[in-house]
């Protein structure tokens, strides 16, 4: 019987896509069982000459594949949109000031008058801006009572209540939370989190609960160096007031719970492949099509992402790199273990330096070359100072030695972090609800080397 349901399918004249009788027409023409029809048509499935699809039955011909989808363009309003929050992203527009006017605004979009105020327009119904008159915008901005006149800053800090930057960008993101603390009038009170004891810590080395801050207008929180970055945000988690926390830690890892809690926004700007998608395009805009990636870092999230950025600008990109070590930090405690001790900050740059030149002792210096951060930029500059050519760095932090040494770097832009954060903490109950945020940064440029001609000028 299964062998006679099988000819009759195959002597009847199916085209590819034809759609085939039921299975309960095919028990009825053949007379034979459910079972029968089924493993009739499962051997013709096994052989690709039938294929079936659920809810809808079996048809002939192999399963086709399905086209991918067509990406369409978004429409004219989604991508005004889209430009219109990435140049806040970028600190191109200040909550402190109004918008350009909608001439000026329309002349740096290139679009209509109309579809300008309909974008405008529809996000003021949101709640994201206000009107002066019929004209000028502005960022919705909420007042401070006179009993939420405090911001609480969080960050990581010894069971005594000490904490010490780390690095030249967190002292400024600490400066500039102060500076904007005072612009808008606010006073900042710290806490610590203890991350060995899982305490919080006043800077006088008293034990604090979260509740004695309940009257703070929002809270604003350091991930930076927290090495468990999750279980301080779950702690911080049962406080019902808005939260920004500065997230120094990969996007896959910020926890589901923070994602959802309601006044919430996390920032990044430094982690994922956007900075090296912006230094690539940089270089893509001054003729560069090939460049030489240089990272010690290469164990790090943070180096894969800023080689993966390069590539995605459409650089041709010639990795010098090492998976051994994750961060300076790791060679800081390498010199500690040769028994350096006070000398270990000295003994590691050395160690460091050394290993550059090992990695890039193959380097072709006239192509530009990406170094991962500032300090392995400098290292470079140094290496080859008694050169008669010397190569083109392009580096990342855009710290003070970039500016000693007089190369490029991008800028992480912690003043339009800083300004976000604050924004979101005065406005959360209003804000928009986007919940995660990308700060965006930009090259900075202090060489006078001519990309295209490839010397210096």
């Amino acid at each position: 019987m299964k062998q006679r349901i099988i000819e009759g399918l195959l002597n009847g004249n199916y085209h590819s896509g034809d759609k085939l009788p039921s299975v309960r027409s095919l028990m009825q023409n053949f007379g034979a069982s459910t079972y029968m029809v089924q493993i009739a048509l499962q051997e013709l499935k096994a052989a690709k000459i039938i294929h079936s699809i659920a809810g809808l039955g079996h048809f002939w011909g192999s399963k086709a594949k399905l086209p991918r989808p067509v990406k369409l363009p978004p429409d004219p309003l989604s991508a005004l949109r889209q430009r219109f929050w990435q140049d806040w992203q970028r600190g191109v527009y200040s909550p402190d000031h109004p918008l350009p006017t909608l001439k000026e605004m329309q002349h740096v979009y290139g679009v209509s008058p109309h579809l300008l105020r309909k974008m405008l327009e529809s996000e003021r119904e949101l709640g994201n801006l206000d009107r002066i008159g019929r004209g000028r915008y502005y960022f919705t901005h909420a007042s401070a009572t006179a009993h939420q006149q405090q911001i609480l800053l969080i960050t990581r800090s010894t069971p005594w209540g000490e904490f010490q930057p780390a690095s030249e960008r967190e002292m400024n993101f600490i400066l500039l939370t102060y500076k904007r603390a005072a612009t808008l009038n606010l006073q900042i009170v710290l806490l610590g989190y203890d991350e060995i004891n899982q305490q919080w810590v006043d800077r006088k080395g008293h034990q604090r609960q979260l509740r004695e801050y309940s009257s703070v207008m929002g809270i604003l929180v350091s991930t930076m160096l927290v090495h468990k970055p999750a279980s301080l945000l779950r702690k911080i988690s049962l406080s019902a007031m808005p939260v920004a926390v500065w997230w120094e830690h990969p996007q896959s890892a910020i926890p589901k719970h923070a994602m959802r809690r309601k006044y919430w926004k996390v920032f990044n700007s430094t982690f994922g492949p956007r900075p090296g998608l912006e230094v690539g395009r940089y270089l893509r805009r001054h003729k560069i099509a090939q460049v030489a990636y240089v990272s010690p870092f290469h164990a790090s999230s943070w180096s894969q992402d800023r080689l993966l950025g390069l590539q995605k600008a459409g650089l041709k990109v010639k990795s010098f790199v090492r998976k051994k070590y994750a961060s300076p930090w790791d060679f800081h405690q390498l010199a500690l273990q040769k028994g350096h001790g006070k000398m270990a900050d000295i003994k590691a740059q050395e160690l460091l330096s050394n290993y550059v030149r090992r990695i890039t002792a193959k380097l072709n210096p006239e192509i530009p070359w990406v170094c991962v951060n500032d300090q392995v930029g400098e290292i470079l500059m140094e290496l080859w100072e008694d050169s008669p050519i010397k190569p083109q760095i392009i580096a990342f932090d855009n710290s003070a030695v970039s500016y000693l040494q007089q190369f490029d770097s991008y800028d992480f832009n912690t003043e339009s972090l800083v300004t976000q954060m604050f924004y979101h903490l005065q406005n959360g109950q209003r804000a928009n609800k986007r919940v995660y945020s990308e700060v965006l940064g930009q090259v900075v440029s202090k060489s006078d080397y001519n990309y295209i001609k490839g010397v210096k000028t």
